[in-house]
């Protein structure tokens, strides 16, 4: 064998072994990205039962409060839309869910949000801005504690599973 073709060959085969290491770096990057352990810093919440923070949502665990209950006066006449037949177009079977308290309250000037804007704003929304403003207050992040929070850009997207079966009315989109 030539010289040339030798040294061909060491040549491809350094190639070859430094594909190889990089390959095998970025496989180990991808497993320690995989298993690297996450921290929990900040947590806020709203959840059915009163629980309106960390503290309140474990005495529901401690206790084992069933946070279910009537459709509250207040949300919508349960009797207009209640049928107890689950095949009811248009209605519900159930008079029981689990609903959060004071979703009508919101402080939209806290926000920067305009009160016109707040009154089309879906109530998820709002409900979103307090729940992760008090994560990051729960954190200690005091550069984002001073309103307005401009350096914030959030998109949802919820899909409303009842709306989406009735557009044709046979439970397909």
């Amino acid at each position: 064998m030539s010289e040339q073709v030798r040294g061909q060959g060491a040549t491809l085969e350094r190639q070859a072994l430094a594909a190889l290491r990089k390959m095998r770096q970025k496989l180990d990057e991808i497993e320690h990205a995989r298993t690297e352990p996450i921290a929990i810093v900040g947590v806020g919440c709203r959840l059915p039962g009163g629980a309106n923070d960390p503290a309140a949502f474990w005495d529901l665990l401690r206790n084992g409060v069933d946070a279910i209950r009537e459709v509250p006066t207040d949300r919508w006449k349960v009797e207009e839309y209640f049928d107890p037949n689950p095949g009811t177009p248009g209605k519900t079977y159930s008079r029981w869910g689990g609903f959060m308290d004071q979703i009508d309250r919101f402080d939209a000037e806290f926000f920067g949000i305009s009160p016109r804007e707040a009154v089309h704003m879906d109530p998820q929304q709002r409900i979103f801005l307090e729940v992760a403003w008090e994560a990051l207050e729960d954190a200690g992040e005091p550069r984002y504690l001073d309103p307005p929070m401009s350096d914030f850009e959030v998109e949802t997207l919820i899909e409303h599973p009842v709306s989406a079966r009735n557009e044709r009315g046979d439970g397909h989109r």
